[in-house]
C-alpha cells in the first residue's frame, strides 16, 4: 500500500508541473537534428532566465550538461530586481529562419539589416547556434561591417528552443525560451 501511494504522488507531481521547466524542450545530440526541427520557422523569446549552474545527466555512456535555470516568470522563487529589470529589457529577441539558413533577426528591439544567415554545427561545447551578419545596421549600433553571435543550443522539439547566449548578467548565463510561432 505504501508502495502505491509513493507510485501515485510521484505521477500526480509530475503531471501537474506547469510553469517554464513543463515545456523545456529535449536536448538536441546532432547539429542535423536541430536543423530538421529549427529551420523554416519563426522563433520568438517567450521567456528569460539565468543559470548559473548546471546538471550532468549520463544516458548510454553519454554526458548531457542541462543548465539550472531560473526563469523570469518564476522569478518568486529568489530572482534580485536588477536581474529582473535586465532580463525584461531582452524580451523583444525574433529569430526568423529560412529553410536554407537565411532569415532576419529582431534583437533587442533592433531589426537587423543587411545578409543574415544562421548556421547550426557541432562543437565541442555541444551543437551551437551561429546568427551571421554582414553589413548589418542597427538603430542602436549603427554601421557595422560584420557580426557574429553563437548561442549553445541546449534544447529544441517542434514547439519550443532553448538557447544559451554568451551574455551574462550578474555573473549568470542568460537564458532564451523560444517558441515557434509559424
Amino acid at each position: 500500500m505504501k508502495k502505491t501511494f509513493i507510485i501515485l504522488l510521484s505521477g500526480f507531481l509530475i503531471s501537474c508541473g506547469g510553469g517554464p521547466s513543463s515545456k523545456l524542450p529535449q536536448t538536441v545530440r546532432t547539429s542535423e537534428e536541430a536543423k530538421k526541427l529549427m529551420l523554416g520557422k519563426t522563433w520568438q523569446v517567450v521567456d528569460l532566465g539565468t543559470s548559473s549552474s548546471t546538471l550532468t545527466t549520463t544516458v548510454n555512456g553519454k554526458k548531457t550538461e542541462t543548465p539550472n535555470i531560473l526563469f523570469l516568470s518564476d522569478s518568486s522563487k529568489g530572482m534580485d530586481e536588477f536581474t529582473k529589470k535586465e532580463l525584461t529589457q531582452r524580451k523583444g529577441v525574433k529569430f526568423e529562419m529560412g529553410s536554407d539558413g537565411n532569415g532576419k533577426a529582431y534583437i533587442d528591439g533592433s531589426h537587423m539589416f543587411g545578409k543574415q544567415f544562421f548556421n547550426i554545427f557541432e562543437s565541442k561545447g555541444g551543437v551551437q547556434l551561429d546568427y551571421k551578419v554582414d553589413s548589418a545596421m542597427t538603430g542602436n549600433f549603427g554601421m557595422m561591417y560584420e557580426m557574429i553571435i553563437t548561442y549553445r543550443i541546449i534544447g529544441v522539439d517542434e514547439y519550443h528552443l532553448l538557447l544559451e547566449t554568451s551574455q551574462t548578467i550578474n555573473g549568470q548565463k542568460l537564458i532564451y525560451l523560444m517558441e515557434n510561432t509559424k
